[in-house]
């Protein structure tokens, strides 16, 4: 099996990919926070490496938070205000945010040049004065606030050292970008762009936001082959990342040889010579011009595609999924003629395979049974043992946001960060291994209820604007059923909240045309009138939760909702705008 593992990923060293320059990392913050400290943190402190200000340069107002050890080594220049170039570490000593030795999180704002800057000796560290700087900073205690969306970093290799760490990049995803290794868990220097495209966060060519959660080292990385990019297996290698999308809904790639993502035609199956019992799914074209031994049992080294022809799962040229079934070696193969192919006889073999149609079991690969979803709260104790069916040799979780770990066992941890995450949950043993998907919300000052919806529980009211309507609505209700609902805009004054929202449109008691929206308790049901309208008082349509994450102050959301018979329920995003 060790050896086997060896050959399925390889451990040869690779040059890292070049790095952009950080002048470039980081955009805009979208809003600025409200003042005080934030309900809950959605995103991590940078780690200490990229505590070089020189190359914030110009962003002038823009706070980044960083995760330091102060200390009394460095040069620093200036008091309260910091030409760039100092050290940060050493100035939030002089400045008295940290002790020297003391590791904690620090906010940083960029600021312009100064035309001087007055050296002191404060906390053990005396800075230096100086005259005109291009660039300048001020470092303060932590007050909660997240990091702004950054620039594509190309590779995620500068954020090694930060397991957990959460962040926001704006990518441009783009399937030929650079090497990708690995399927859900992808090695550190593979590249983002190309990385999201696989993960089926972004479209090839799409442009937008990602949450890249950083993973520690991991001991192999498993390659497929998935929505235009083909990733590469790999072993051990000393940092990995999860990437998804901002609100946590899209779902992990399926186990690479598993029935939701299948491998392509692998010829034979000798590689997987010594997997006895483990079940595998190829996607393949069936054909009749290869070399088989065997009747049901085929030698290892017997061509798949023929075979699943012979036993009657696939037809020559029919491209299909099929199942293989791993076994150890026989002492004797028959020959037989069947579906047109003609199998040979062959005396001992060292390995042997089944073919069959998928029925999505893993034979004795290990699974994950029990619940798929979880619920935690930031700064709140988590622990949760996930359940294994079956012998597993070798368990892992990646995908883990700061705060929480794996040990072998369980997931436990003090969550420091709030949001919807999708977990990797992996499985091995002699047979193969297998992964699941384990939903995890932490919440932040809500109560996380039903997998994922979070209801403020601070008294925050959702609308606090009492639910106002933009416009009349135009309704139409005839044999295609088509309702449209007028924009219906969603204030917040919480510094970050998830809103979730449920509607069912019914007639209005006095038989009059309209209907009326119903939500939350905490959400006014207002009366909307439509003169065109004509809902009967057996009809009710009702819709799915709506589920929005926001780190903003404040949030119009302008939404509108469809509802027809053809496709059922639409919902449209119309418009959001950010309110300063």
């Amino acid at each position: 099996m060790v050896e086997l593992m060896r050959s399925l990923f390889p451990s040869r060293r690779r040059r890292p990919m070049a790095l952009p320059p950080l002048a470039a990392w980081c955009l805009a913050l979208l809003a600025l926070a409200a003042a005080g400290p934030a309900a809950a943190r959605s995103v991590s402190p940078l780690p200490a490496a990229l505590a070089n200000l020189t190359e914030y340069r110009g962003q002038d107002g823009v706070s980044y938070y960083f995760q330091l050890t102060g200390s009394s080594d460095g040069g620093v220049w200036g008091s309260g205000i910091y030409t760039d170039d100092s050290s940060v570490a050493a100035a939030a000593v002089h400045a008295g945010v940290l002790a020297v030795d003391e590791t904690g999180v620090v906010k940083v704002t960029v600021l312009a040049g100064q035309a001087s800057y007055a050296g002191s000796s404060a906390n053990g560290v005396t800075s230096a004065s100086y005259g005109t700087w291009s660039g300048s900073f001020r470092v303060e205690a932590d007050d909660g606030g997240d990091n702004p969306t950054l620039a594509d970093p190309g590779t995620l290799v500068r954020f090694r050292g930060m397991p957990g760490g959460v962040y926001r990049f704006q990518v441009s995803g783009q399937a030929d970008a650079g090497t990708v290794w690995g399927t859900n868990r992808y090695t550190d220097d593979s590249s983002l762009a190309a990385a999201a495209v696989h993960a089926g966060v972004l479209a090839n060519g799409e442009s937008g936001v990602v949450r890249v959660v950083i993973g520690p080292a991991a001991d192999r990385y498993l390659g497929s082959e998935v929505n235009g990019v083909a990733s590469a297996n790999y072993g051990y290698w000393d940092g990995s990342y999860a990437v998804g999308d901002l609100s946590g809904t899209v779902a992990p790639q399926g186990h690479p040889g598993g029935p939701d993502n299948p491998y392509g035609d692998p010829g034979s199956l000798t590689a997987y010579r010594g997997l006895d019992g483990g079940a595998y799914y190829f996607n393949l074209e069936g054909t009749g011009s290869g070399g088989i031994w065997g009747s049901e049992v085929y030698t290892d080294d017997s061509d798949l595609s023929t075979a699943a022809v012979h036993a009657g799962v696939l037809a020559s040229g029919q491209t299909a999924t099929v199942k293989v079934v791993v076994l150890p070696g026989q002492d004797a193969y028959t020959a037989s003629t069947a579906n047109g192919v003609t199998s040979s006889r062959y005396g001992a073999w060292s390995g042997s395979y089944r073919v069959a149609a998928p029925d999505g079991g893993l034979g004795t690969i290990p699974t994950f049974g029990g619940a798929t979803q979880a619920a935690a709260t930031e700064g709140s104790p988590f622990s949760l043992t996930p359940t294994v069916v079956g012998t597993a040799t070798w368990l892992d979780a990646t995908g883990l946001p700061e705060g929480l770990s794996f040990d072998g066992v369980s997931i436990s941890g003090t969550p420091r960060v709030a949001g919807r995450f999708p977990l990797t949950l992996w499985a091995a043993n002699g047979s193969g291994e297998s992964s699941s998907t384990l939903w995890l919300d932490i919440g932040g000052d809500g109560t996380v209820v039903d997998g994922g919806t979070q209801v403020p529980d601070d008294g925050t009211q959702v609308p606090d604007s009492g639910g106002e309507v933009a416009a009349p609505c135009v309704a139409t209700l005839s044999t295609e059923l088509q309702l449209e609902v007028p924009a219906i805009e969603y204030r917040s004054g919480a510094d970050s909240l998830w809103l979730a929202a449920s509607f069912r449109y019914e007639p209005l008691d006095d038989g009059a045309p309209g209907f009326r929206v119903v939500g939350y308790s905490t959400i006014n049901a207002p009366r909307v009138d439509c003169a065109t309208a004509t809902l009967s008082s057996q009809m009710a349509l009702e819709l799915p939760l709506v589920h929005y994450v926001t780190p903003l102050a404040t949030l119009p959301l302008r939404a509108s909702l469809q509802y027809r018979a053809d496709v059922g329920v639409v919902f449209e995003l119309t418009d959001f705008a950010v309110q300063q």
